[in-house]
């Protein structure tokens, strides 16, 4: 039997090789950057997402993915973007991998900074 850390590819994480087609089935963007700053899509939404990042929010992940790989640690981090529809809040999960490029799990959590930033100005209030 194979050792699966001696595996590699777009689907080796941590040394455990993901099943094929493993990302298609997650709703949310996976992105994988590369040792460039270069981002690609891992899944269909990543498409998607991708294609409507402007370059400020492009940099904002990158460096994102940069900073989890200079540190060599999971990093989680909270961001703000202009999307198409206005500003967004985005949690982004980045673990970095050993060849020097990090999948990145994006989540937008726009809804819910909005209800807690509501809730904190109605007590407030």
């Amino acid at each position: 039997m194979g050792d699966s850390a001696d595996q590699s590819g777009p689907d080796t994480v941590i040394g455990h090789v993901l099943a094929s087609g493993s990302f298609d089935g997650y709703g949310e963007p996976i992105i994988e950057a590369a040792a460039d700053q270069s981002l690609s899509a891992l899944n269909p939404p990543a498409e998607s997402f991708l294609d409507t990042l402007g370059d400020s929010a492009r940099a904002a992940v990158a460096q994102a993915a940069k900073a989890s790989l200079d540190g060599a640690r999971p990093l989680v981090e909270q961001i703000e973007i202009e999307g198409p529809s206005g500003s967004q809040t985005l949690h982004l999960t980045v673990m970095p991998l050993d060849d020097g490029r990090a999948t990145i799990l994006v989540r937008d959590a726009t809804l819910e900074t909005s209800l807690r930033m509501a809730l904190v100005d109605s007590r407030q209030r």
